[in-house]
Order: C-alpha cells, then structure tokens, then sequence
C-alpha cells in the first residue's frame, strides 16, 4: 500500500458528522472506547506496513467532536489510515463515516468485492430507515420482507441465471448467496424493529408471480401459492406494512426509466438505494438525488390501481386461485 500523504487529511467541519455516526455504531455494537481502540490498532498491525496505535485517548478526542462546541483538546483532522480502520472495526462502509449529501456521484458497490459488504449493506439499509422511520420502494420482485425465503431464494437464482449461461456460475451462486443472507437479516430485524414500509409492484410482476412466467419460471407453483398466502397474511397482520399495486398503463410509461433496475427505495429524505439486475447497488445521500426518486415513488403510489388495503388482499386472492 502507498504511504499516504500528510496532506490528505479529513478536515474539520466534517468532523462533527463523523464524530457523530462512530458514536451512533458504537451503540449498536456495544463497544466502549477502550474496545474499539483495541480493534482498530489490531487491524492496523495487520494493514499497514507502518503501524500505528489508536488509543482510546486518540478515539474520545476524536468523540469530542460530536459536541457543538467541542473541547480544544479534540481532534482537529482524521487521517485516512484511522478512516480504514475505524470504517473496517465498526463495520461500516467508509463512505457512509463521510457523509455524501454533498456529492452528486451517487456510490457503486459490488456485492463482492470484499467479505464486508454484506455487513455495510446491512448497516446501511438499517441506519437508514430508524432514521427516517420509513421505507418506499418499486422493485420488480416481492421484497424479502414480504415473501418466504424459498421464494426469495428461487427469484434470486433466476434473476441471476445468465451469469450462470455466461459461465459465471460461481459468481451467480455467490451473489444468490449474498442476497439471501441480506434478506434473511433483513426480515428479522422488520420482527423485531417493525417500521414503515410501501412496497410498489407492477400489477404485470404480480401476475407473473401468480401464473409461473418471467423469473419465476423455475420456481414451483406451491412457492409461489405459498408465497401469496403469506403475502396476504402479512398484509392482513402488520399495519405498518403496505402494497401498492401500479397499472399497465402507468407501468408502460415508466419502464424505460427502470431498464437495468431490479429496485429502487428512499427511506424519507434521507437516502435512495438502487439494485440493479446484474446485483450491484447504487446508492447516494443527495438531497438532490433522493429527492427526484422520492417524487418519482410518490407518483407511482398516488397514480397507483390499487392501493386500499381490502382492494389489495382480494386481488391477491384472486391471483392466489389462479396459480399455475
């Protein structure tokens, strides 16, 4: 690894930020300062061909910046090897320490580009929607809060297929793998920390859920009933969890601003995630990106075919009876 410059330091005004999301991710893992201390000087051993130490003397300097007004003895600069570490310990991407509400280059991951990224996507998402309370979403598949893990399992291996037929099989299975995992997570944590979620469908998706076409060609026909009854189930239980099913004529409109795209989410004002087909994730904190896909979300939602609940479950019941 090149030696860094002096010079390329994290300056002040930035600091606070910072400061803050280390001390919010200290709290969800449960680590005093002399623990992540500890943490970061062992991966610094090990990354670094010139170690260095971060003391918990080093990590409450760089906490006193979560103040308004801190301490003269607080951290002035954060140089990027303590960056690495402290994003790496914390297991948090090292983008989301920075904050990205001012840049307009939305952030590119690949799923596996590192055994971590499972644990930042995680994080991400999570952090995300206790912030904002809430989660809006479009995505061509039931989002694995909604649907059984076989289903999810099923739609992930045919949505990855042609990785598969391009002699990437071990690609495919690993990314089946990865998101399997993420949903996995992600449904007990909605048991365990219910809040809001819309999930917007295409009445054309739904229908191919129902009768065995597109994605779902490989999938049995009793995943997919089962997956509707659980569906409706859910609907029926969880209040905070609602399905808004959008038209073909609004679906026709929209579907070349979606080619690529297997979903889009924003949690409030907060954020926009998007998951292509090809299993890479976009993301970004702009106020000027999340806004454009908030209002369009919201377009969707209120120009939508069905949205009352009762409206939904019946035609969930209907397309239940019709599987094949």
């Amino acid at each position: 690894m090149p030696k860094v410059s002096p010079l390329a330091v994290i300056e002040p005004a930035r600091l606070r930020q910072i400061a803050l999301r280390i001390r919010n991710r200290m709290g969800d893992l449960g680590l005093t300062e002399e623990a992540l201390a500890r943490r970061c000087t062992n991966l610094a051993e090990n990354r670094f061909p010139e170690p260095f130490f971060m003391t918990r003397e080093r990590i409450a300097k760089i906490l006193m910046n979560c103040h308004k007004e801190p301490k003269p003895s607080a951290a002035k600069v954060l140089m990027p090897q303590e960056l690495e570490v402290l994003a790496i310990a914390l297991k948090v991407p090292q983008e989301w320490l920075l904050g990205q509400a001012e840049s307009r280059d939305m952030i590119l991951w690949d799923p596996l580009a590192h055994p971590g990224r499972r644990e930042e996507l995680l994080h991400l998402m999570n952090f995300f929607e206790e912030r904002s309370g809430e989660a809006l979403v479009w995505a061509e598949g039931l989002l694995c809060s909604l649907t059984t893990p076989e289903l999810h399992r099923a739609y992930h291996q045919a949505l990855f297929a042609e990785l598969g037929e391009l002699g990437l099989q071990r690609e495919k299975q690993q990314l089946v793998t990865f998101y399997e995992a993420v949903g996995e997570a992600r449904r007990e944590r909605r048991r365990q920390r219910p809040s809001r979620l819309t999930q917007l469908l295409f009445l054309s998706d739904l229908k191919k859920l129902a009768h065995g076409d597109g994605a779902y060609r490989i999938v049995g026909e009793e995943i997919c009933r089962r997956a509707i009854g659980e569906l409706q189930r859910l609907l029926e239980k969880r209040q905070e969890i609602t399905l808004t099913v959008i038209g073909e004529q609004r679906e026709r409109e929209l579907r070349w601003m979606l080619q690529g795209i297997e979903s889009v989410g924003v949690c409030g004002d907060q954020v926009v995630i998007i998951r292509m087909r090809n299993g890479c994730v976009l993301w970004s904190e702009n106020r000027e990106w999340v806004g454009h896909y908030s209002r369009v979300l919201k377009r969707l939602r209120d120009q939508a075919v069905c949205r009352e609940p009762q409206a939904v479950l019946e035609l969930l019941e209907k397309l239940g009876a019709s599987v094949r």
